[in-house]
């Protein structure tokens, strides 16, 4: 794997309880884990691993119950973080608003000048293949345009940190293959640090230096996969004896995790 740079994201002993109803459900317990800056590192898992719940505290949008996160060195306490960028499932645009204010939205939650900004969320969009879409609303772009307008939006402020939460889970194959590729176009053009969480192995092993395999709830590290494919990956990585013998070791990992849950 390319050598990264210093960490950026470290979690230290981290666990997570919450109230469900009546009951405490324990969704993390012990994690471990640092991100480096410039690398791209995805978490998978079985549905209910406390994925999603690990990024939120990393985002801060969900407080540990024991021990702690830190981003560049700083505790995270509270959401909001102008060094992170976040994209979600669903791109949650604002229905009333224009692609390009859309992607200028965090430039205003900031307090920074909009029109000092307006060119470069213009050339975000061109990166992300929506020049001549500034003026539509969310519902005259497809999914996969209303996704790229969420990546967009994400680095119109030039965070350090990504945190994506299946950005892509919604769309179908191939357009989820093709956003794909557009994902690692955009991180080889503005490298960031990227915290990715997917369900799709192939999606984790092409797109990532490292893979964060998750076990059952409550969710622990079961093992970090390094992925040993050098950048730029391209299409023709998929039909690689690598890329096939890594998505492999993934899959055996989570189907140990069925058969020792059924002993």
């Amino acid at each position: 794997m390319e050598k990264q740079g210093s960490p950026v994201i470290s979690c230290e002993d981290v666990h997570k309880f919450y109230l469900a109803g009546d009951r405490s459900v324990y969704a993390l317990k012990s994690i471990n884990l640092e991100v480096r800056e410039r690398e791209f590192v995805s978490i998978v898992g079985k549905s209910g691993c406390g994925k999603s719940t690990l990024l939120a505290c990393i985002a801060g949008l969900l407080p540990v119950s024991h021990g702690e996160i830190r981003v560049a060195g700083d505790k995270v306490t509270k959401p909001g973080r102008r060094d992170f960028g976040l994209v979600f499932q669903t791109s949650a645009l604002l229905r009333w608003r224009t692609t390009l204010d859309n992607v200028l939205l965090p430039v205003e939650m900031f307090g920074m000048s909009k029109k000092e900004y307006e060119p470069r969320a213009r050339d975000l969009l061109k990166l992300v293949e929506l020049e001549g879409f500034e003026n539509r609303y969310p519902n005259q772009l497809s999914g996969g345009m209303q996704q790229r307008a969420a990546i967009a939006r994400a680095l119109i402020h030039d965070p350090k940190v990504l945190l994506m939460d299946e950005p892509f889970g919604a769309l179908d194959a191939q357009t989820r293959e093709s956003m794909n590729l557009e994902l690692m176009k955009i991180w080889e053009i503005t490298p960031k640090t990227v915290l990715f969480v997917t369900h799709d192995l192939q999606e984790a092993a092409f797109l990532s230096h490292r893979v964060v395999v998750m076990s059952a709830r409550p969710g622990t590290i079961q093992e970090i996969v390094e992925i040993p494919i050098p950048h730029p990956r391209t299409r023709e990585v998929l039909y690689s004896d690598a890329f096939l013998q890594t998505t492999r070791r993934l899959r055996e990992l989570l189907s140990a995790q069925a058969d020792a849950k059924k002993e």
